[in-house]
C-alpha cells in the first residue's frame, strides 16, 4: 500500500501552525548557546520543519483532503470556534534554527487541563537533555497560566518518551485505539495536588486524606 502523496500527509498540521511571523514572548538560555523560547505562535517556516520532521516517519490517517466542500466548510468553522482557547508554543533554536518544538492549548472539555499536543527534538540534537528541559518549561507556564492538569497522548511503543513523562511524574490515564494515530496511551500530569491524591486513591496506590477524595466514599480500611 502507498503512503499519501507528500501535499497531502499531515495536513492536520497545517490547521494547527498556520499563522506567520511568530513573535518571541521570553527565552531561557541553555548549554551550549542554545534557547529555549515562548512564541506567541508558529510561523510558516516552523511549520515546515514540523512536517518534514514527521513526513513519512509517524503513519497518521490524512483523511481531511477526502472530505466534501460543505463538510470542509464547517469543519474551519469549528476550528475558528476555539481559536480564542489559550495556546502554548516552545521552540528549541540553535543560532537561528528550530531543533525543537512544544505546543498545546487549553481543552474544551476540561478548561482546566492544558494538551500537549506536539513536542519533539530533531534527532540531531537528541540527548542532550532538551526534551526535559522543555518538558520542565511547560510545566512550569502551564501552572503559571492556571492549568491544573496537562494531558498528553503517545504511540504505544514510543518507550523513550513514555520514560521520560513518567520520570517526570505524569501517569497513565488510559489506552486509546485510534483510527488516526494508532495505538495510543493516554498520560497526565497533575497540578492540583487534590486530583493527583484523587488519582492515586483510585489506581489503589494510596488511601484517601483529602475531604474531598474522601467524600468520594471509597473504603479506606
Amino acid at each position: 500500500m502507498q503512503r499519501a502523496s507528500t501535499a497531502a500527509t499531515h495536513s492536520w498540521l497545517a490547521s494547527v501552525l498556520t499563522a506567520e511571523g511568530a513573535q518571541v514572548l521570553a527565552s531561557w538560555p541553555l548549554d551550549g548557546g542554545l534557547q529555549i523560547c515562548l512564541l506567541d505562535r508558529v510561523d510558516a517556516a516552523h511549520s515546515e520543519k514540523v512536517r518534514a520532521h514527521f513526513e513519512g516517519v509517524y503513519p497518521i490517517l490524512d483523511w481531511r483532503p477526502y472530505m466534501s466542500t460543505p463538510a470542509s466548510a464547517r469543519v474551519k468553522e469549528l476550528q475558528q470556534s476555539v481559536a480564542s482557547r489559550q495556546r502554548l508554543t516552545l521552540g528549541v533554536f540553535d543560532e537561528g534554527e528550530m531543533v525543537g518544538w512544544s505546543f498545546g492549548w487549553q481543552l474544551s472539555m476540561d478548561s482546566t487541563s492544558f494538551y500537549m499536543a506536539n513536542s519533539c527534538v530533531v534527532e540531531t540534537h537528541r540527548r542532550k537533555g532538551l526534551y526535559q528541559a522543555m518538558l520542565q518549561r511547560v510545566l512550569a507556564l502551564s501552572e503559571e497560566m492556571g492549568f491544573q492538569a496537562l494531558t498528553s497522548r503517545h504511540l504505544a511503543g514510543n518507550n523513550p518518551i513514555l520514560i521520560a513523562k513518567l520520570k517526570a511524574g505524569f501517569h497513565i490515564v488510559g489506552l486509546e485505539l485510534s483510527e488516526v494515530h494508532g495505538s495510543l496511551v493516554h498520560l497526565r500530569y497533575f497540578h492540583n495536588p487534590v486530583r493527583r491524591e484523587a488519582y492515586q486513591v483510585r489506581t489503589g496506590g494510596e488511601r484517601p486524606k483529602h475531604p474531598a477524595v474522601r467524600s468520594l466514599f471509597l473504603e479506606d480500611g
